[in-house]
């Protein structure tokens, strides 16, 4: 019934893995806090690279949860489990210090990187959020536009007023604010105008198929355009093969994210492969 709410259609065929009350559904909810709190959770990262250099600019940071008995669990999996209960605040918060953490230990090593986070709307909608991030950069005295907030355009159609206050008391402190998955979402670009956003993420769907798919590379473009007339770097998310990266420079698209550059790795191989590939010099 609440997926055919949430997809606004009258009818939807059962399907086990969306059952949040299955018995390995319910079984992974009970045991998420505990994940949480004994760091069975671990991050993740994926470099995305300024285009024109090949230079590492950051990174995304990525959360799994590495299950003493199912092994590595996909966020897909226990995200939107933690979404449908209050364990989605301590699991954005444990995202956060994480990421913050290894943003210090990067620096200590040389390594200048914005590292973005995913924030769910529920964090968004949080009048407490903003203080809570104020007190790990307190934590971890790093400059505050290393870190990046990743927000989707569906984040604002439930209380745009009050998501945005938030998103703006956390851009206050320095944080850097990114749109995620662009053109999937429905907000108008009235919000996006008001929204104190440095960086657009074109979604995947598009670019996988740009070279192919007329239509798909019109919309690439129009949002370069788009984009850039607001003063925004993009980044093409989902780059998968050397001519996609070679199109989106033609476009002047700034920078790149996907598995032709790198998937997503733990820290310490991401810092192996920053130092081999991901820092040519100038």
């Amino acid at each position: 019934m609440y997926k055919a709410k949430s997809e606004a259609s009258r009818t939807v065929i059962y399907n086990a893995d969306q059952d949040a009350h299955s018995p390995r559904r319910l079984s992974m909810m009970s045991e998420l806090g505990t994940a949480i709190r004994q760091n069975q959770l671990v991050l993740h990262y994926q470099p995305r690279i300024h285009i024109a250099s090949k230079r590492c600019m950051g990174c995304e940071a990525l959360v799994r949860w590495q299950h003493p008995r199912l092994g590595m669990v996909p966020p897909g999996e226990f995200i939107p489990l933690a979404e449908m209960s209050d364990l989605i605040q301590p699991l954005g918060l444990w995202v956060l210090e994480k990421a913050l953490q290894q943003i210090a230990a990067w620096r200590e090593r040389g390594m200048e990187l914005v590292v973005s986070v995913n924030l769910s709307t529920r964090n968004l909608m949080d009048a407490a959020f903003p203080s809570h991030i104020e007190k790990l950069l307190q934590k971890f005295p790093v400059p505050p536009d290393l870190l990046e907030v990743e927000i989707t355009e569906s984040t604002l159609i439930g209380d745009p007023e009050r998501a945005l206050s938030v998103i703006d008391r956390i851009h206050s402190l320095g944080v850097r604010f990114a749109i995620d998955d662009f053109g999937t979402g429905y907000s108008s670009l009235g919000y996006l105008k008001r929204l104190p956003i440095d960086t657009l993420k074109i979604d995947r769907s598009f670019i996988r198929d740009m070279l192919m798919d007329e239509q798909d590379a019109v919309i690439v473009q129009s949002t370069l355009g788009l984009a850039h007339s607001f003063g925004l770097d993009v980044v093409a998310e989902g780059v998968e093969d050397e001519k996609t990266l070679e199109a989106l420079q033609k476009l002047n698209c700034e920078q790149a994210q996907g598995f032709h550059i790198s998937r997503p790795v733990p820290a310490d191989v991401f810092e192996a492969w920053y130092r081999a590939e991901g820092n040519p010099p100038a």
